[in-house]
């Protein structure tokens, strides 16, 4: 092999090393959909929010048809959870002005497929008007009350009275037999 060939074939793997390890070289380019600001920026299913900002005016149509409305993570792989939003209210004038409000729903499903999921905590895209139109974040946070883990088992109930009454007569007769001895 010549060192041209060497050389060549060197400057082929830097440029196939470059575009592996430059996620932006490699991607497509990003919706320039807008930007807004939410408020609050994070809160738990069920958190009212409001928002205002710019999009992109050629968004103005989707935006106005409620295309697209949802806050949107991926999960893995095989879901990429679209989380409906409630009480959704969008305004939006020919420049691209938009304010708006929503409730963060607590269900949604996997894109493309029949899957539902609930949402669970962490970084969402608020998107609007396209699927790929994120304009903003909403970070998903623990619920405020405790989940609902099973029904109370009632049997163990009456497994710690039994339990409280046993050592409750081993006191009382250890007392006794205490009393005697005296």
């Amino acid at each position: 092999m010549t060192s041209a060939r060497r050389a060549a074939g060197l400057v082929v793997i830097l440029l196939a090393m470059v575009f592996v390890m430059d996620p932006a070289a490699s991607s497509l380019p990003a919706q320039e959909a807008g930007s807004v600001v939410l408020d609050p920026a994070s809160g738990p299913v069920g958190t009212p929010v409001s928002f205002v900002g710019d999009i992109d005016p050629s968004l103005v149509a989707g935006v106005r048809a409620r295309a697209y409305f949802a806050l949107i993570r991926l999960l893995s792989a095989d879901c990429e959870l679209i989380v409906g939003v409630s009480d959704g209210v969008v305004e939006v004038d020919d420049a691209g002005h938009v304010t708006g409000s929503f409730v963060v729903g607590g269900e949604g499903g996997c894109f493309q497929t029949d899957v539902t999921r609930r949402a669970t905590p962490g970084r969402y895209d608020l998107v609007l008007g396209c699927h790929a139109c994120s304009v903003g974040t909403f970070e998903i946070t623990g619920s405020s009350e405790l989940p609902n883990t099973g029904r109370a088992s009632v049997p163990l109930v009456f497994v710690a009275l039994g339990l409280v009454s046993a050592g409750s007569c081993l006191i009382a007769s250890a007392r006794l037999v205490d009393h005697r001895r005296r």
